[in-house]
């Protein structure tokens, strides 16, 4: 069984750096430029909305004009109907010819008079004309019109019909009065007195004519006067329309100019922003380039140092075992003592440094071989055992009964993990155990070392796997250490394919 597939495995990301050819898109500018394209649409729509209504104004002017020649048309054509009903009235020989001539007269002067009244007032005139055409009996046309206050030109005309319509009713009611007269004598056979009123009939009927030549005069020249009206307002609304239409025009052009121009400025600057933003890009990545090739000579540096300082150390080493081997006086022999001492240090802080050099250089390498679990673990118990006893600590190291007998991986490595977090407990333990347990836990391998110790609190835990970081300044002081050794042994472990849990309160 390989030893990194039972290791616990925590997962990493890792930054991945994106391609030179990096394109950057601005949201803020983006929204900037949706933004003038929505507001130049809205302009747009704006424009067309208010032309719309200029449109719309020009043509209900025309309606109205229109309306207003209707209207005359309809009272001169109302006149001759009037005129042609006064000389029926004249010839009518019966009472019932007189009764339909008398009420068409009243019908018709009703009808001129209220489109007197809606030329000036305002209103609505209907024109109904009957019809000889199979399928319909009659044609009804209805017109609206509201008086300009502003143009009085219609008033002389107005003025001088209105009167007139009062004397074609005066004299169509003294007309029946004289046929009826007429048809008393023709009655009573009184002849004389019949032709008396047939010539004043006679003399009545020869101020007929020039009566209606004056209404039909005034009535003509009103319509005359609308139809040359109509003709000055179309041509004026024509040229109305057409500059409405060249500013409608012109305006939407140079909205749309406007929202092009924002355009191209938003994409010159997105361009210049990139340029900008690929240029320092590529800067990071020369930098970045350059602070790891110093990082890897820096590491190969320490890497080359640590070589060089262990040759002569164990050098030192040697004759400072060779030296406690001789009768030395209990002077000379606790100094080579404190030689050996302080030398087994620097060689573990110069084996921590390598280790840290090849884990930041990556030339970190893990053996693949086969090694007996539970022997390593009782080697480890050993050394550790040796250091609990001398600071009066109870070790023990229990392992669980299902324990593979052999794995594949680094012992080494793994020898090292554990000396090392059992030597950290040991550490700062003054009183009571150490504990190494070693199970399978879903499959996968758990060392679980315990301590009786100082703990932690959650600052000093999220300080804990820094490099050359520990609790305090006071801690370092007091148990010594450089902060690498639980840094180097998570590296080491998570190389292996598990990971580092700890657990720990004051």
């Amino acid at each position: 069984m390989r030893l990194g597939s039972m290791l616990r495995w925590r997962s990493t990301s890792a930054n991945q750096l994106p391609g030179s050819d990096l394109q950057v898109f601005s949201a803020g500018r983006l929204l900037w430029l949706l933004g003038g394209f929505f507001a130049g649409l809205l302009v747009v729509v704006g424009l067309k909305v208010f032309f719309a209504d200029l449109y719309g104004k020009l043509e209900q002017s025309g309606t109205n004009e229109r309306a207003r020649l209707f209207i005359g048309d309809e009272i001169v054509r109302i006149i001759g109907s009037v005129e042609t009903a006064v000389y029926r009235l004249a010839a009518a020989d019966n009472p019932a010819a007189l009764k339909r001539s008398q009420h068409e007269i009243r019908t018709q002067l009703d009808k001129l008079a209220h489109a007197l009244h809606v030329l000036e007032r305002g209103g609505v005139v209907r024109r109904e004309m009957f019809l000889n055409i199979e399928g319909r009996d009659e044609s009804v046309r209805e017109v609206s019109y509201s008086p300009s206050g502003s143009d009085s030109s219609f008033v002389m005309e107005m003025i001088e019909i209105a009167p007139l319509v009062d004397v074609i009713r005066k004299r169509s009611d003294e007309l029946e009065q004289l046929l009826v007269r007429q048809w008393g004598n023709r009655d009573r056979v009184d002849r004389e007195r019949f032709f008396a009123v047939q010539q004043e009939i006679g003399l009545f009927m020869k101020g007929i004519p020039p009566l209606f030549f004056r209404v039909n005069e005034n009535a003509n020249r009103l319509f005359v006067d609308s139809s040359e009206h109509l003709r000055r307002i179309e041509v004026r609304q024509a040229e109305q329309r057409e500059n409405f239409r060249r500013t409608e025009w012109a305006l939407v052009a140079l909205v749309v100019a406007l929202v092009v121009l924002a355009g191209w400025l938003f994409v010159r600057q997105t361009n210049e922003a990139n340029r900008k933003l690929r240029l320092a890009w590529a800067a990071m990545l020369t930098a970045k380039e350059e602070a790891e090739r110093a990082s890897r000579a820096k590491s190969e540096f320490v890497s080359r140092m640590s070589h060089e300082l262990r040759t002569p150390l164990n050098a030192i080493l040697g004759f400072a075992q060779v030296l406690d081997g001789e009768a030395l006086r209990p002077t000379h022999k606790n100094y080579v003592h404190l030689i050996n001492r302080s030398g087994q240090h620097l060689l573990e802080l110069i084996n921590q440094v390598l280790d840290l050099a090849k884990i930041e250089a990556g030339r970190l390498t893990l053996e693949e071989i086969g090694f007996d679990l539970r022997q390593l673990i009782g080697e480890v118990g050993t050394i550790v055992a040796e250091r609990a006893s001398a600071k009066g600590l109870r070790f023990s190291a229990v392992s669980a009964p299902d324990l593979p007998a052999r794995l594949v991986g680094d012992p080494t490595r793994l020898r090292q993990v554990l000396i090392n977090l059992a030597a950290n407990a040991i550490k700062f333990t003054e009183s009571g155990t150490v504990d190494l347990h070693t199970e399978i836990d879903q499959g996968r391998l758990l060392f679980s070392i315990r301590d009786s110790g100082i703990g932690m609190d959650a600052a000093a835990l999220s300080r804990l796997f820094q490099p050359f970081g520990q609790a305090d300044e006071s801690i370092t002081r007091r148990y010594g250490g450089s902060g690498l050794g639980l840094m180097i042994s998570r590296e080491l472990v998570q190389a292996m394919g598990g990971d580092i849990e700890v657990e720990s309160t004051p």
